[in-house]
């Protein structure tokens, strides 16, 4: 279910819902915005420093992040000085709008090169002693800006399709070591819990009547993968579970979990190729501003 007005109202009216209401956030996704909604306290997410962004295509959903509320930055947002929150304008300063004058539209561009600087392992190791901290709005996350536009370039290109990874309606590239092997004496089962091997890299699908279904060539790092406090794989299993799907899990719910299986796969690949560039922006210090808190 995508989140929408109607559903944050409800929330809203229901007793202990801990719902934020966010007006402004909303009314700039319903009017065509995009964003990155960053974890505010990354060290309360884990031991140690993993991504603690992902990119909202539509209106992000409160728990987004495993702990507090997400912080949002849009391309767009509704004007401040207006009180009709549907009038939007460009959620960027004019200084950067020039170092991405290339696009066509300054500010989705300015988001996609974020969002590859921010999917970095090098940037997350290089600055974990400033990023691994508690929340505080007055000092967000900050992304170095390349001096070069081709680099500039390069990384609005990757982080675009670092994001549209996580669409919905993505359609992976195939990863050809991955199978999914279902029995033919069931078409559904009661989906109770799971079991990974590393050694294997099988991915054990366990029914309440000893069904299993067997994924085979899954990657480690696809398994590992830890966004904003969650490993997204192990979350997206939880809420297949006969407790939390209340129905039986099917065909197309292993076809759903392969693709995710693929996107990731698809995204990391990307990740590497953007992580070579950010690397070497900050090996040559290459930067619009001189280095200090990122």
């Amino acid at each position: 279910m995508l989140n929408s007005n109607a559903l944050f109202s409800a929330l809203k009216q229901t007793d202990g819902s801990g719902v934020r209401d966010r007006p402004e956030v909303r009314s700039a996704f319903q009017s065509g915005a995009i964003g990155i909604a960053v974890a505010p306290a990354p060290s309360d997410l884990g031991d140690t420093l993993t991504r603690f962004a992902s990119f909202a295509w539509n209106l992000p959903d409160n728990d987004i992040a495993a702990r507090g509320n997400a912080m949002i930055y849009s391309d767009r947002f509704p004007e401040k000085e207006s009180n009709d929150k549907n009038i939007l304008v460009d959620n960027v300063l004019s200084d950067l709008v020039s170092l991405f004058a290339f696009s066509s539209s300054p500010a989705k561009a300015i988001l996609y090169y974020a969002y590859a600087v921010l999917s970095s392992p090098t940037y997350l190791d290089t600055f974990e002693g400033v990023l691994y901290a508690p929340a505080d709005p007055a000092s967000p996350p900050r992304v170095l800006i390349a001096t070069e536009e081709k680099v500039r370039k390069s990384l609005v290109d990757l982080g675009k399709k670092i994001a549209e990874c996580e669409k919905a309606d993505f359609v992976p590239t195939p990863l050809e070591t991955l199978c999914v092997n279902w029995p033919a004496a069931f078409s559904e089962f009661n989906f109770i819990k799971w079991s990974y091997d590393d050694d294997s890299e099988e991915l054990k699908l366990h029914g309440d009547s000893n069904e299993l279904v067997i994924l085979t060539g899954l990657p480690q790092h696809a398994v590992a993968l830890r966004i904003a406090g969650h490993t997204v794989i192990e979350k997206w299993l939880r809420e297949r579970t006969k407790a939390y799907l209340t129905r039986k899990f099917s065909s197309t719910d292993a076809d759903e979990l392969k693709n995710l299986i693929c996107a990731i796969c698809n995204q990391n690949s990307l990740i590497e190729t953007a992580d070579r560039i950010v690397a070497d922006i900050i090996a040559t210090q290459n930067v619009v501003l001189p280095f200090g808190r990122p």
